[in-house]
């Protein structure tokens, strides 16, 4: 038995301009973290300031990443969506040319 995925293109690129928005955010949630560090710095002192400033910034390299993958997703999504439209296209263009 056979299986398949029903893809709709205005659903793919309304769900591309979702993520879109999402992922633009990242950036300035990581310098309000990083501020707010910075803030919490000037009343803490002492090796646990260190260990916690040091996970502070792992996170912060971890949330940098997960940022890269989550835009080459979005742009993979992006050209997925773009060859699905050319190819749905296609297909009701040469059904067009059969109709008699």
């Amino acid at each position: 038995m056979g299986s398949y995925v029903k893809v709709s293109v205005p659903r793919m690129k309304d769900d591309g301009e979702q993520l879109h928005t999402q992922i633009a955010k990242i950036p300035q949630f990581i310098r309000e973290l990083e501020g707010s560090m910075k803030s919490l710095g000037s009343c803490w002192d002492g090796p646990a300031w260190v260990t916690f400033q040091q996970q502070v910034e792992s996170d912060i390299l971890n949330m940098l990443e997960m940022y890269d993958w989550l835009c080459r997703y979005l742009r993979a999504m992006s050209d997925a969506e773009k060859e699905y439209g050319n190819c749905e296209e296609k297909s009701y263009s040469s059904v067009e040319k059969v109709r008699i």
